[in-house]
């Protein structure tokens, strides 16, 4: 569809949809659980002239969606380097570990959406990230600028999830300050689409079936291969644009948005 046109084709369903969701559980009763909706600005703006209950006056953030379905070319690792998906969280070291507590606290930031969570909360919540989800790790020497190194450690990581038959999608991607200017970012991503994409067997997520009785395990990627993985980038961030068009992604024109509503407690990644 030309995007130009989106709002035009979709706007006369909106009214349709909105009622139909409303005779639905759990929004029968309590419309007011749905927190938040993501998607193009002009559908998210169309939705929630119907929905009962308001927006917030701005939007959460204004993302992009871009995607990548051709397996970028094999990434050279420099010395010292790795990088692999968390098979077993609990076997890492416990510096490694602590550290990675403190990359994730980093990455959430002050964002409103952001969990506030102390140290061992936060090892809590990356060991369920890692075990519902998938986390890769990034591990690196010190800068070569320092002096003394402090050996190979957690320096950045891939967060994964969102699987669908054909697709999976990268939820965050973090590298450390010191570290940044290195081409650790494209690195990470381009070992992650091409994991996904060229070098694992496809396992297919059925939606109809609990996920505990699938055999969707798969030692690299944990959902196998894909056909597509997708991503949202924020439009002013030009580094992270780069990066990801430097691997293979075609960022969309259109933007999209993700809109927090009144009332509602706010969730969290």
């Amino acid at each position: 569809m030309d995007p130009s046109r989106l709002e035009e084709m979709a706007s006369p369903f909106l009214p349709t949809l909105v009622r139909h969701l409303l005779t639905l559980a759990p929004f029968r009763s309590e419309s007011e659980l749905l927190r938040s909706i993501t998607g193009p600005q002009v559908l998210v703006d169309g939705f929630l002239t119907h929905w009962p209950v308001a927006r917030k006056l701005e939007p959460s953030m204004f993302i992009l969606p871009a995607s990548c379905s051709v397996p970028p070319p094999p990434s050279t690792m420099p010395a010292g380097h790795s990088f692999q998906r968390i098979v077993d969280f609990d076997s890492l070291p416990r510096s490694n570990i602590s550290t990675l507590a403190a990359l994730m606290k980093d990455f959430w930031g002050d964002h409103s959406t952001a969990p506030k969570l102390n140290h061992e909360e936060t090892i809590s919540h990356i060991r369920g990230m890692a075990t519902r989800e998938a986390l890769w790790l990034y591990r690196a020497p010190a800068p070569p600028k320092n002096a003394v190194s402090d050996g190979t450690r957690p320096v950045g990581f891939v967060h994964t999830g969102r699987p669908t038959g054909r697709t999976c999608a990268i939820r965050g991607v973090y590298v450390e300050p010191a570290h940044r200017g290195l081409g650790i970012a494209t690195r990470m991503v381009s070992l992650t689409a091409r994991a996904h994409l060229a070098e694992s067997p496809h396992l297919v997520v059925d939606w109809s079936r609990p996920l505990d009785e699938q055999t969707l395990v798969h030692e690299a990627t944990k959902w196998g291969g894909k056909s597509e993985v997708c991503l949202f980038v924020e439009p002013h961030n030009s580094s992270a644009r780069r990066a990801y068009e430097r691997v293979g992604f075609e960022i969309s024109k259109v933007l999209w948005c993700d809109v927090e509503l009144r009332g509602v407690k706010p969730g969290h990644w």
